[in-house]
């Protein structure tokens, strides 16, 4: 479950700050930690359409990518994260390409696909940057646990948790800002959770784990209950299920998390 709580801390920090380069689009808050999804979304948001791509466009993704690699950079050295030779010389070939990104001046751009060129390879170094961030590896510290929970706990700020007509126990915490959460499910002592990107379709979500892949798509309905409290109906499309949750501290379903 550790490895888990460091990648969505991953996924947060990751997300929180690319969003704010990509202008608030629709795609824009899908993340995963691995933050290999994280930052192919924000390779999405770089690969601007060939029509009406600007040198002020390009600067744009090129703080997003910047923001980026800052945010790899600090995650590895910081002591949440197993020190690599592998990984720093990737890190230092990576800073470089982005240095001679960054002095190129509008002269430099002929024509719209010379601009275009650059906003892919762009693109293309934001992937690599997810790909570094997967090949790291936890310290298995017991003190960076409780800091990845503590961190995480600032990061998703919405929490839920309640009882489905089946009989389980639901969890789900999110954030307003970025489409990221957890969902979990626990039943006679087991417990399962899922903890990654956010999606939607046609009024359901998908919540798609980071580590496994596995995913569940559901409903969310508020409604209130014969008292009039607030709650939230969620129903699993999978099984019909269907869940009534309260509103409770996200703190609270994170740490319901961190006990499995």
């Amino acid at each position: 479950m550790k490895k888990k709580l460091l990648a969505m801390l991953i996924v947060g920090v990751m997300g929180a700050s690319l969003l704010t380069g990509c202008g608030g689009s629709d795609d824009a808050a899908a993340t995963q930690a691995s933050a290999q999804e994280a930052t192919q979304t924000e390779s999405k948001t770089a690969e601007t359409n060939s029509s009406g791509l600007t040198f002020k466009d390009l600067q744009d993704n090129y703080a997003i990518l910047v923001d980026c690699y800052n945010q790899v950079e600090d995650l590895y050295m910081n002591n949440q994260i197993e020190q690599d030779d592998n990984i720093e010389s990737l890190l230092t070939e990576a800073k470089g390409i982005i240095d001679e990104m960054g002095e190129a001046t509008e002269d430099d751009f002929s024509s719209e696909q010379d601009l275009q060129d650059m906003n892919d390879a762009m693109a293309t170094m934001l992937d690599a940057l997810g790909k570094i961030v997967d090949g790291m590896t936890e310290t298995g510290s017991g003190e960076s646990e409780d800091d990845i929970i503590a961190q995480l706990k600032n990061t998703l700020t919405l929490g839920y948790a309640g009882g489905s007509d089946s009989g389980e126990e639901l969890y789900l915490a999110t954030d307003d800002n970025i489409d990221i959460g957890i969902l979990g499910i626990v039943s006679n002592g087991d417990a399962t959770f899922l903890a990654g990107d956010i999606t939607e379709s046609n009024g359901k979500l998908t919540i798609t784990d980071s580590q496994t892949g596995d995913s569940l798509t559901f409903t969310v309905e508020e409604d209130t209950d014969d008292e009039g409290t607030p709650v939230l109906i969620i129903t699993v499309t999978s099984n019909g299920a269907v869940g009534a949750l309260y509103s409770v501290d996200a703190s609270d379903v994170i740490d319901v998390m961190s006990q499995y």
